[in-house]
């Protein structure tokens, strides 16, 4: 039931228009792996456009939109395709975040009816939050349904015999997540480190012989084709977050915010707070306590599977703040974490409901508050559209200004040699069967590593010659890089 109604919420909005649906969740990272799809469809490689390859993107979620593209759908029906597949897969998160409370949360001993994990699965389902993520055409919701179904097989996988074959089925998911998204990565570490710490040798081995072949293919392409395991948007994202110089306050802050709150979207709070630099420590120090205090009190109720999730959730955030500081991309990046935050919050719930018939009415008045608050969110969404988001979530809606932009050179006669840093939608469309003769070059080397090297020099103005450039088109603070 808990899958059905995400998965009926979802679908209610991926099936809106899809300049409705572009405005309000699309970003411009989406048509790079629709247009690498589709490539991979034409029997091109992984390539955005003009046989340019790249490993900058996230090859299992572009692998499962190619029979789209190889049934011959167009631009528009690759991406309602790409957003009806992520509503599918945060479903199955919804339904996998139901079966990890009920599986990995201990229940307490006073309890007679735990309602818990229903709470997480209807909270999951009904989050904006969740929706806003699902509804991206991105990688977002694989990663994390991968990440769940590892660590359902990976619960209490300590205490199975030396025979048992679990251990394959759990290698087999790690090496989907690995697929999915790479920093699944850190997960296989954590793994690592729990079983070596067991001597549980036999299965730590069965594990990674059966991850290895999952992921050995591509890696072995990727090495021969580029010379690396690393996607090159992971550089390309690191070097544009450290461009814009974060303050490490705002950012933390901000990945802080991103992490408690899987219930409602609220964009106008976070920009109060994110403008005002002396509510930051405020801010850290209640989300930071509230989450240390909850998972201190409930880490000892959850079975090793559940403390993996928990686990690296948290590591993500250390990562991802450390190493790639792109605020605008958290929601994307930490929605594991955001998904724990449920879990932890589930233990108490269910603590303060098994305490006595006063505090079980507190717990069932709040669950219902944040119940009704959600249907509300949705509500409004459904009724008057998803408001656009800005600064700090990343922009949406690239989609029309990519059509009027193409629009215009159309006319421009000669070749046309279109430079964009946001380079997604316009080469997904300019690439189009429809339309012909613009060449557009992505810039900030997230899909081009020649690019990457050309910023990282400083060279970037004398690769636009080498490309011989005639147009640019972006966001004036991006142009200046040049």
């Amino acid at each position: 039931m808990i899958f059905l109604l995400a998965l009926g919420v979802r679908l209610g909005f991926a099936l809106a228009p899809l300049s409705q649906i572009d405005a309000a969740f699309v970003p411009d990272d989406t048509y790079y792996v629709l247009a690498i799809a589709r490539s991979l469809a034409a029997g091109d490689g992984p390539s955005t456009g003009h046989g340019v390859l790249t490993n900058g993107f996230q090859p299992l979620f572009a692998w499962l939109l190619v029979p789209l593209f190889q049934l011959g759908v167009g631009a528009e029906g690759g991406l309602r395709g790409a957003v009806i597949l992520g509503a599918l897969f945060d479903a199955l998160c919804a339904a996998g975040l139901f079966s990890l409370a009920r599986r990995s949360v201990i229940p307490c001993q006073t309890s007679r009816v735990v309602r818990g994990p229903e709470l997480v699965g209807v909270g999951w389902a009904l989050s904006p939050v969740a929706l806003g993520q699902a509804l991206n055409g991105l990688e977002t919701s694989l990663a994390l349904a991968t990440v769940l179904a590892a660590c359902l097989a990976l619960d209490r996988i300590d205490q199975i015999s030396e025979t048992d074959r679990r251990p394959i089925l759990a290698g087999f998911l790690l090496g989907l997540a690995l697929l999915a998204r790479i920093d699944a990565a850190l997960l296989c570490v954590l793994v690592a480190v729990w079983l070596g710490s067991l001597r549980r040798w036999r299965a730590l081995a069965r594990i990674g012989v059966a991850s290895a072949a999952v992921v050995t293919p591509w890696w072995v392409y990727e090495w021969v084709q580029f010379g690396t395991l690393v996607p090159s948007s992971g550089p390309a994202v690191r070097a544009a977050a450290i461009s814009l110089e974060p303050v490490p306050g705002m950012t933390w802050t901000w990945a802080a915010l991103t992490a408690v709150n899987p219930w409602l979207d609220l964009p106008s709070l976070r920009g109060f707070i994110i403008g005002r630099t002396s509510l930051y420590a405020v801010v850290l120090a209640l989300a930071g306590g509230l989450l240390i205090a909850g998972l201190t009190l409930a880490w000892r109720r959850f079975s090793p599977g559940g403390r993996l999730f928990l686990a690296f959730g948290g590591t993500l955030v250390f990562f991802y703040l450390s190493w790639v500081p792109a605020v605008w991309f958290f929601q994307r990046y930490l929605l594991t974490t955001t998904a724990g935050t449920l879990l932890v919050a589930l233990s108490h719930w269910d603590c303060w409901h098994s305490c006595g018939p006063r505090r079980a009415r507190i717990a069932r008045v709040v669950a219902g508050i944040l119940v009704a608050l959600q249907v509300g969110q949705l509500t409004l969404w459904a009724a008057r559209g998803k408001p656009a988001d800005r600064d700090h979530n990343g922009i949406k809606g690239y989609a029309a200004p990519a059509r009027a932009i193409l629009g215009e050179l159309g006319g421009a006669g000669g070749e046309v040699v279109l430079g964009a840093f946001q380079s997604g939608a316009l080469g997904y469309f300019a690439a189009a069967p429809e339309r012909g003769g613009i060449r557009v070059l992505n810039l900030d080397g997230v899909v081009d590593a020649r690019a990457l090297a050309a910023l990282e020099s400083g060279t970037l103005l004398a690769h636009l010659e080498e490309q011989r450039a005639t147009h640019l088109a972006d966001w004036e603070y991006l142009v200046r890089r040049i």
